[in-house]
């Protein structure tokens, strides 16, 4: 009897060990389809307050001198990091393309392939330096202020990455003779983009620190690496075509007076059409690609007159990227550029 006793508790033991199991694995499938049927079947909303960019890139404010996510950062929601847009677009106020309503600030809608790069140059080229017909090769052309609309030096940010490059070994030497000129257009550029948190810091220990010091040498080194990453047309300023602030004044007015009766003509009557031709007297509609100035020679701008380091003008002259882009524009098979040297010769 006594022998039996441990035979039936083993057996217990052995059947809650079995049961636990199976309530495990029950319970573990239930979990597992029902987690399945929700994910399905009832997906959780996420807040729109969580995902929602809270800038604005209508173009309407586009149009507008201050508008959050335009001309300034835009408070953003906690994802909004993976898809940051800290500056993204200037808008030009004294365009009379753009001012006009006729066309959007960026305009180039029309080619998926395409627009994404015409676009980036509206940023901080003029429309008339494109499709205006000029036969001078380089075309006179110059900066505007994109706030007066009038003629003005090279960017501050292009003179000093201009000063990082050619006056490099004088840093070095003489650091006490640059810095006045570093750290003035340094204080320049940090006004102009609003607040950038590197360029600021590096601003500050350029400022305050002894020429030719550690600090001011690290400091140097840094914004000499991080600056070519900015300058991607937050320049304040245009390349236009060469022209008085008298004459732009005038033509700006012209303009501004022919849109406002085209405008106000009824659509589809002769006055309207006789107005856009007009309008369009000189406008050349598709201009003949991007190695007129990345490429052509001789090429369309004169990069370096215009304020860029040598090395930067002659990148520009001979850019891979625009011959790629010129081919997807004709329909012709492109391949991608290589990158380090060329192979040997084979042997077959």
């Amino acid at each position: 009897m006594a022998s039996r006793v441990p035979a039936v508790g083993k057996t217990v033991l052995v059947r809650l060990y079995a049961l636990l199991i199976m309530l495990v694995v029950v319970w573990t499938g239930y979990t597992a389809v029902s987690y399945l049927f929700r994910a399905v079947f009832r997906p959780v909303q996420v807040p729109r307050w969580f995902v929602e960019w809270r800038g604005h890139l209508d173009a309407k404010a586009l149009r507008e001198p201050d508008v959050p996510g335009v001309t300034g950062p835009a408070a953003r929601a906690p994802l909004g990091h993976f898809h940051g847009v800290d500056r993204w677009f200037q808008p030009a106020p004294h365009s009379g393309c753009t001012v006009s309503g006729c066309h959007m600030p960026l305009p180039h809608t029309k080619s998926k392939a395409l627009r994404a790069f015409a676009n980036l140059h509206a940023t901080f080229v003029d429309c008339m330096m494109c499709h205006e017909t000029v036969t001078a090769n380089p075309a006179p052309a110059m900066w505007v202020n994109i706030g007066t609309g009038r003629r003005q030096e090279p960017p501050p940010m292009l003179r000093l990455i201009r000063i990082l490059e050619v006056d490099a070994m004088k840093i070095r030497r003489e650091p006490a003779s640059v810095q006045p000129d570093i750290d003035g257009l340094l204080e320049e550029t940090v006004a102009l983009l609003r607040g950038d948190p590197l360029l600021e810091y590096l601003h500050l220990e350029i400022h305050n620190a002894q020429p030719g010091s550690p600090v001011w040498i690290h400091a140097v080194d840094q914004l000499a690496e991080a600056l070519p990453s900015y300058a991607r047309g937050e320049y304040g300023a245009m390349i236009a075509p060469q022209a008085s602030d008298i004459d732009r004044e005038r033509a700006a007015a012209a303009l501004a007076e022919q849109t406002k009766a085209y405008r106000a003509a009824a659509a589809g009557s002769p006055v309207r059409d006789e107005l856009y031709q007009k309008i369009h007297a000189v406008v050349v509609p598709r201009p003949k690609g991007c190695l007129l100035c990345h490429g052509g020679r001789p090429a369309r701008l004169d990069f370096e007159s215009l304020g860029y380091s040598a090395s930067r003008a002659a990148s520009l002259h001979d850019a891979p990227i625009a011959a790629l882009m010129q081919q997807v524009e004709e329909g012709r098979p492109f391949y991608l550029p290589g990158i380090g040297p060329a192979p040997g010769p084979t042997r077959p």
